[in-house]
């Protein structure tokens, strides 16, 4: 393991235990956990209508840089998000493009940030959707299946069928890179005081969950969180 991020682990730590934010190793309790995610908001049969404006959506988002943020929100504003489905599918689009072009992370937020304050709330089974709380879903429900897709790359058989070293590779590079890309992610919203201090603490003490045997991989996500 890398000195120097043992070393950040270490320090990391020291600090959030005189605060109070973790228990000590004497005194350990087991971690709390992150509240479960909330209702999933599942895009059922698509319109074509609906199919439209996705592909409408895409299309802006791909073409995305900070040269021409301003044009491209006004084209998003313009398109017609004017229900559930919709908000869902713009949200999915740009949780996914922050996750894999890590590099422009701080942008994509900064365009969230923006259509969090003008896109309209909806309200489903007595429910309010509004496109804060379903980035925030996306984000703790990629938080979650981050582990358990990080474990099952590193298995060496899945179910029956045995992976080449090739294949279970390239699971484990893939999970890692979605792992990292979100918690990159959650720590820009924070910054952004779209996400609660409360929930930042819960990711870290995830993080530091194992003080005496830390992960690499955990060290490493966690020095991204605090950057």
């Amino acid at each position: 393991m890398c000195c120097r991020n043992l070393h950040t682990f270490y320090i990391c730590r020291i600090f959030f235990q005189q605060r109070g934010l973790i228990p000590s190793p004497s005194s350990q309790s087991p971690l709390q956990t992150m509240h479960k995610a909330e209702k999933k908001y599942e895009v059922g049969k698509v319109t074509d209508e609906e199919q439209t404006k996705q592909r409408q959506l895409k299309g802006i988002l791909n073409n995305l840089t900070p040269q021409n943020f301003e044009k491209l929100f006004e084209q998003v504003k313009a398109v017609n998000i004017d229900n559930a489905v919709t908000l869902t599918g713009v949200v999915s689009q740009i949780f996914e493009k922050a996750l894999m072009e890590p590099t422009f992370c701080e942008m994509y937020v900064n365009f969230c940030l923006h259509l969090a304050a003008v896109l309209p709330d909806f309200s489903q089974d007595n429910e309010k959707i509004t496109f804060k709380r379903l980035l925030l879903n996306k984000c703790q429900e990629e938080f979650e299946r981050g582990e358990r897709e990080q474990e099952e790359a590193n298995k060496a058989d899945e179910g029956e069928v045995k992976q080449s070293d090739e294949e279970r590779e390239a699971k484990r590079s893939k999970a890692r890179r979605r792992r990292l890309g979100n918690i990159r992610l959650i720590g820009e919203l924070y910054k952004k005081k779209m996400l609660t201090e409360r929930i930042m603490h819960e990711c870290i003490k995830k993080l530091l969950g194992q003080c005496q045997n830390p992960d690499e991989e955990a060290i490493e996500a966690l020095c991204i969180l605090m950057r």
